[in-house]
């Protein structure tokens, strides 16, 4: 029917006519609202700004985290974390200038600058000649306060990215001096990899530099709680961390630790200011988790990272007009997947929950038990009992075979044969991986039995999730390169 006859049509039926009219009417009521919306979009700013880094977070990673939540709860299915319910959900690319398998430090270059390097390299190009400015930098000349948090160092590849300018992520010191000199208002999380130095016969203490240049070091949860924004420049350091300078695991946390969520609520009553801040969380400890090939850790450790991100969607409902949360990943580390041949495709992740530590928290219990059973004294059936209270296998709901226990009972004479190093052969290179043998056994078979599986203890080369709520969400709609992240968060915030 040609519009002629479609309107000689109508006219003959004025019934049909009027709907017809109102319809039309609606149609463009719907149309320039949605122009208007488009127009608000390109003129209105982010005024606050969250980028939340999972480390080493993959699909996988957030898919267990939720698998696991559902079985708690005997549900068939996921019940969903708070990124997985941000209305833009796509994904971005990871490799660097160099290299298909980035690390964190190029990585987190592209996050925080919009450009590619080679591995190793914080925020310099390759050539480690020219520095490239990051958002937070950026953000920080245009007068928003900035805010730095991790759950490992301070002075690691990711949240270093965003400060330092270095031609090697292992220039700790170098790092931590560019930290000083950012003159960002918050620093939260691990401590400091090599805060002393001897140079030129000078020594260099980063905690003294840092409290020259007006910074207030904060390392008890008491001192913690009581931070307001009148105490200006602060680095908080969580008091008890493990090797490498980082926060406790998840897992392995009490009380008088401060979690990545209070970490990222104070830095928002500490940051919230008329010119409006920027504010990068990293989860870093689902990288390290994942390089143990630990599930039961790493899922614990993105519901930790999830619960953070929950803080700041609470501050969006209060500010939905000028608040962005980016959640993004720099890589995925573990090729973790789930459905493994132990478990034959039956729902299991629930059984998760029956590891009590970390792998690395287990594996000082075995270190401590091989110092107690010097020169032949150990005994696996000891051992196992140990196993059964950190990990339920042997119990009656986690029954080993004949086969398990002899992949544990081989873990557990390599273990009794440290310090000394593992025979360096390909056989327990790809098992091990330099680590403790059974405490990584251990860790992969209670893994294998929820339904979790691993390809490496490295990073991987898979796209990975890219989540966005907020100010300027769409920007991030369609699959993305990440250095578009930092080149779309710049144009969200009109920088």
């Amino acid at each position: 029917m040609n519009l002629k006859n479609f309107n000689i049509s109508i006219m003959s039926k004025p019934s049909l006519y009027l709907k017809s009219l109102a319809l039309l009417g609606l149609i463009t009521i719907l149309f320039s609202l949605n122009s208007f919306g488009q127009d608000f979009q390109k003129t209105g700013k982010a005024k606050y700004i969250f980028l939340f880094i999972g480390d080493g977070m993959g699909l996988a990673q957030t898919s267990a985290a939720e698998a696991f939540l559902g079985a708690k709860d005997s549900i068939i299915g996921f019940k969903k974390l708070n990124m997985s319910q941000f209305p833009v959900q796509t994904f971005c690319t990871t490799y660097s200038q160099d290299n298909f398998y980035t690390c964190s430090a190029a990585a987190a270059t592209a996050l925080a600058t919009g450009y590619k390097t080679s591995n190793g390299t914080l925020s310099m190009d390759s050539s480690h000649v020219d520095t490239l400015k990051t958002i937070a930098e950026i953000a920080y000349q245009a007068g928003m306060k900035v805010g730095i948090i991790t759950t490992v160092s301070i002075d690691h590849a990711t949240p270093a990215a965003f400060y330092a300018h270095q031609p090697s992520r292992n220039n700790y010191h170098e790092i931590a001096i560019d930290l000083v000199n950012s003159n960002f208002e918050f620093f939260g999380g691990g401590g400091l990899r090599n805060p002393v130095k001897v140079q030129n016969g000078d020594t260099v203490n980063i905690i003294n530099l840092a409290k020259k240049n007006g910074y207030h070091i904060i390392n008890q949860k008491t001192d913690f709680e009581k931070l307001e924004p009148s105490a200006g420049k602060v680095i908080v350091m969580n008091q008890r961390l493990i090797p490498g300078q980082s926060e406790p695991y998840a897992i392995d946390q009490n009380e008088d630790d401060i979690t990545l969520t209070l970490f990222t609520s104070k830095a928002i009553g500490m940051l919230d200011n008329k010119n409006g801040f920027f504010i990068m969380v990293e989860g870093g400890s689902i990288d390290w988790l994942c390089h143990a090939n630990d599930a039961a850790g790493e899922v614990r450790e993105v519901i930790d990272f999830d619960e953070a991100i929950g803080e700041a969607v609470k501050f969006y409902r209060l500010h939905p007009d000028e608040t962005l949360i980016i959640v993004v990943a720099d890589h995925e580390t573990g090729g973790m997947t789930m459905g493994t041949t132990i478990t034959n495709e039956e729902q299991a992740f629930s059984t998760l929950q029956e590891q009590k530590m970390s792998m690395e928290a287990f594996s000082l219990i075995v270190k401590k038990y091989r110092e107690d059973h010097p020169g032949g004294k150990a005994n696996f059936d000891e051992m196992l009992g140990i196993i059964k209270d950190n990990f339920g296998l042997g119990t009656e709901t986690l029954k080993l075979s004949d086969y398990e226990k002899k992949q544990l009972e081989d873990a557990f004479k390599l273990s009794m044969q440290l310090p000394s190093s593992l025979p360096n052969n390909e056989q327990n290179n790809i098992l091990y991986d330099e680590k403790e043998p059974l405490a990584i056994a251990a860790a992969k078979l209670l893994a294998s039995k929820s339904g979790i599986g691993w390809t490496t203890f490295g990073h991987t080369a898979i796209p990975v999730p890219l989540r966005a709520l907020g100010r300027g969400q769409e920007l991030f709609m369609g699959f993305q390169d990440n250095t578009d992240v930092a080149k779309n968060i710049l144009t969200a915030a009109g920088l």
